[in-house]
């Protein structure tokens, strides 16, 4: 169900080109693999950090069961997602994709939404994810085709979470994902970057740095323990890049970065 949930969250064009890439990646020729390089190359087609999925499913115990509140305007459809875990879980909160299909009056037209739930943002998935795709918090809204009449989850049961559907009156619209997600966990400057940007952090958390490129490739990754860090930026192309930081397997801090030599 790991691997179903992956392939709902990619798609199955970037879910079987992440699985070629695995099988043909040349820094595994002839050596043992392990979970962490099946994870870099599913990230890859992903376009984003994957290590609080792969922590909470394949080393974490429990399940998860959503209440999923929705409301309609026209094409539009909002929904609102609650997740709960099963006693006993040890995963605070389960990162998943929600699948959810919405049909029209006498199910005539119908379509079939994946939203990735992270905990801190819904991101529109199903073929990777972008963060213009996404919005903090709980809770997105989407357009589609026909106007919205019944909505089911999870009907051919791809993924490991129970759940149920309840149509209300409204729900606060969602606001766009912003560029940059401003906290007074972190610091990056400076923007513009030439060969090396610093990350200034109120406290030495463990956790990790990503950069994408603007297609959602992931360039860079690292490890940060200590409130101040150096990132080396000066083997980047010049260019625009999407630099995160996570925590406990959240995100804390997102921005757009220019790299400039």
């Amino acid at each position: 169900m790991v691997v179903s949930m992956l392939r709902t969250l990619l798609g199955d064009a970037k879910f079987f080109q992440a699985c070629r890439d695995y099988l043909n990646d040349p820094l595994l020729s002839y050596k043992a693999a392990t979970t962490a390089d099946a994870e870099r190359n599913f990230e890859n087609q992903f376009g984003a950090d994957m290590s609080h999925y792969f922590n909470a499913w394949i080393y974490g115990a429990g399940t998860p069961s959503y209440t999923v509140n929705w409301a309609t305007t026209g094409n539009n459809i909002t929904v609102q997602l609650t997740q709960t875990r099963t006693a006993g879980a040890t995963v605070t909160y389960f990162p998943m994709p929600v699948v959810l299909r919405a049909a029209n009056t006498g199910n005539t037209s119908n379509t079939t939404l994946v939203f990735y739930d992270r905990g801190d943002s819904v991101f529109v998935a199903g073929n990777g994810i972008t963060l213009a795709s996404g919005v903090a918090g709980n809770t997105i809204s989407v357009n589609l085709a026909f106007a919205p009449a019944t909505l089911t989850f999870d009907p051919d049961n791809v993924t490991m979470a129970t759940g149920t559907t309840t149509k209300v009156t409204s729900l606060k619209q969602a606001a766009p994902f912003a560029t940059e997600v401003v906290t007074d966990k972190a610091v990056i400057y400076p923007n513009p970057a030439d060969k090396e940007i610093i990350l200034h952090r109120a406290t030495a958390t463990a956790g990790t740095v990503t950069i994408t490129d603007m297609n959602g490739k992931i360039v860079l990754r690292r490890s940060v323990n200590n409130r101040s860090e150096k990132i080396n930026t000066s083997q980047l192309a010049p260019g625009n890049y999407i630099v995160q930081v996570t925590e406990n397997g959240l995100l804390t801090h997102t921005v757009k970065v220019v790299v400039q030599h």
